[in-house]
């Protein structure tokens, strides 16, 4: 299991802030910065960069 970016769909963050309430996140390629983040097995992290790559936007995209 990995952590992947919501925004970028990006796999290199770190923690940002952490403590009792939970960690903020930051992404290293799209400078995002926030406590939503998902968790995925390598198999759907593949799956979601190839969507990436055929130009599907998300609904945020304007």
């Amino acid at each position: 299991m990995r952590y992947m970016c919501p925004k970028c769909n990006g796999t290199d963050l770190y923690i940002e802030i952490g403590g009792i309430i939970g960690a903020v996140y930051h992404c290293k390629n799209c400078d995002y910065i926030g406590s939503f983040i998902i968790e995925a097995e390598e198999d759907m992290i593949k799956k979601l960069k190839e969507k990436n790559e055929l130009g599907y936007e998300s609904k945020n995209d304007s």
